[in-house]
């Protein structure tokens, strides 16, 4: 304001000192025009700016072409195929293929990579190490038990955790996983929806939450739910029944938008992908952390456990929660018992608490750093959805890449933060 101010009286004062010192006489003012002219004189004289700005380059169009760059041309881009994934791959850029992205669509992403992907018309991802060993990992997964294949991506912050967790997913999808994805376990737990008591399972039923699960995950697997078939009958109240050799389409709309039988639905339809051997089920939950503290739910004056809430602790869900699969004789309920809260174990020794919860968890780490290749792979991406504007040499590829100390994230920030308009 101030810097305006001083520029305007400068300029006040500059106008009567230049009138001052004139040695002409005084111009005396044009004709007045009549309306019909002084419209005709208008028009043309936009139109002679018109012509002179596009002729000259003067134009205003021509000033935003200058900072405005064309849209990339992405129909080149290459999709990341289950059988092209191999060790000359590495930080080449791949797009998520179709079908990844319709379930992507359904199931929802973490909004961070969501508004990634709102930056073009075509998202794709960098190929890592990482990426080529989840491959194998799931391939491995699908020979042995459940129990035996379950893992957790550990690792530092922004070392691209939720990249490769919507990778395993992308890749699951495209070698005919059912894939049941979360991108927050938050909305679990934290009380976003209604619960209700029920006494005859000694559970509260979160029955909007059991809806929109049973949603998502129908629309995801569309071909899965039609194919497969229940194996057993299921009574829902007192008259609700799908008998056996039903799709599990249908078993997924028994409950018919009645919240008293939703919950019942979710169970018996998580339970019949428990049991069923056509298809292997990736669960995969993005921020897990909430579900092994204290819900937000209260009865009364008092938190639940995630263990006491229906969803939270259905069958499916219960095979990531469980330490050990449960067997008749070490119990008589069909539910494994739940991983111990910290808030549960707030006296016992740090050790045994830890051990209680990593037993039958395997850490699956990510490296605290990028390799060159993956670098490259960044850049290249962000040129894709024009998140970097100038010309990255070498020297200031490494610049960058040691100001960020090979974090993913921080590079990928370093790189568009430093984009030259």
């Amino acid at each position: 304001m101030s810097t305006r101010s001083s520029c305007a009286t400068k300029m006040l004062k500059a106008v009567p000192s230049a009138r001052s010192f004139a040695s002409t006489s005084q111009a005396c003012l044009p004709p007045k025009l009549s309306s019909k002219a002084s419209l005709y004189a208008k028009n043309k004289k936009n139109n002679s700016a018109d012509e002179d700005g596009a002729g000259s380059g003067a134009g205003v169009g021509n000033v935003l072409s200058e900072v405005t760059l064309p849209r990339p041309d992405l129909s080149g881009l290459k999709a990341m195929h289950p059988e092209d994934l191999a060790k000359d791959t590495v930080g080449q850029v791949r797009a998520f293929p179709g079908p990844a992205l319709e379930a992507f669509k359904a199931l929802s992403m973490p909004t961070s990579i969501k508004r990634e992907h709102a930056f073009t018309s075509k998202p794709a991802t960098v190929v890592r190490d990482a990426t080529l060993k989840m491959a194998r990992t799931l391939d491995e997964g699908k020979k042995v038990a459940s129990r035996e294949a379950r893992y957790f991506l550990t690792g530092d912050k922004g070392t691209g955790k939720s990249s490769l967790l919507l990778q395993a997913v992308s890749y699951a999808q495209s070698t005919d996983w059912i894939v049941l994805y979360l991108p927050s376990a938050l909305p679990l737990v934290n009380s976003s929806t209604p619960h209700t008591y029920s006494q005859q399972r000694a559970l509260f039923e979160q029955p909007a939450l059991a809806s929109a699960l049973l949603s998502k995950f129908a629309a995801a697997n569309k071909a899965a739910f039609k194919q497969l078939q229940t194996t057993k009958e299921h009574a829902f109240g007192d008259s609700k029944k799908v008998a056996q050799g039903k799709t599990l389409e249908d078993l997924a709309k028994a409950a018919g938008g009645d919240d008293k039988l939703t919950t019942a639905v979710f169970e018996a339809v998580m339970e019949e992908l428990a049991a069923q051997n056509q298809r292997p089920v990736l669960l995969a939950i993005d921020d897990a952390q909430p579900l092994f503290a204290t819900s937000k739910y209260a009865n009364g004056t008092i938190l639940l456990s995630a263990s006491s809430l229906a969803v939270s602790s259905s069958p499916a869900l219960d095979a990531f929660l469980t330490s050990t699969a449960s067997t008749p004789s070490s119990s008589s309920s069909s539910r494994a018992r739940p991983l111990p809260s910290a808030y549960d174990t707030a006296r016992a020794s740090s050790f045994d608490t830890y051990s209680a919860v990593l037993s039958g968890l395997e850490r699956f780490e990510l490296p605290p750093r990028l390799s060159r290749k993956e670098a490259v792979g960044i850049v290249e991406l962000l040129r894709g959805w024009r998140g970097t504007r100038e010309f990255v040499d070498d020297k200031s590829f490494l610049e960058k890449l040691v100001a960020a100390d090979g974090n993913p994230r921080e590079f990928a920030r370093v790189m568009t933060k430093t984009a030259a308009l």
